[in-house]
């Protein structure tokens, strides 16, 4: 998925813009990525029960005084992971984030 001034908000979840299937614990919309063209940045939210991690951490979980406090800024080469739900609760889903400037 590419995030652009027009498409800034990508969701992630199992019925989101970007849609993940057959993952236990993966909520309809887990998280959301967010492109700022002004700051030339990303950021990500998490907005499930079940967490999103990032480089290992887990982010600020909802419910939010303040929702853009919870978000956390994104950096090419960072690690995403959702925790699957499964039996033994140890097996993870991982992504890494490749930031590229496109003109």
């Amino acid at each position: 998925a590419r995030l652009s001034a027009t498409a800034h908000k990508l969701r992630i979840g199992t019925q989101a813009e970007l849609v993940l299937e057959g993952i236990p614990g993966l909520s309809r919309k887990h998280c959301t990525i967010t492109f700022e063209a002004k700051k030339g940045c990303c950021y990500i939210q998490d907005l499930s029960t079940n967490g999103t991690y990032l480089n290992g951490r887990r982010l600020p979980r909802p419910p939010y005084k303040n929702p853009t406090d919870a978000r956390v800024r994104l950096f090419h080469g960072d690690e995403l992971m959702f925790k699957l739900r499964t039996a033994e609760d140890k097996e993870e889903l991982g992504y890494v984030v490749n930031l590229v400037e496109l003109n």
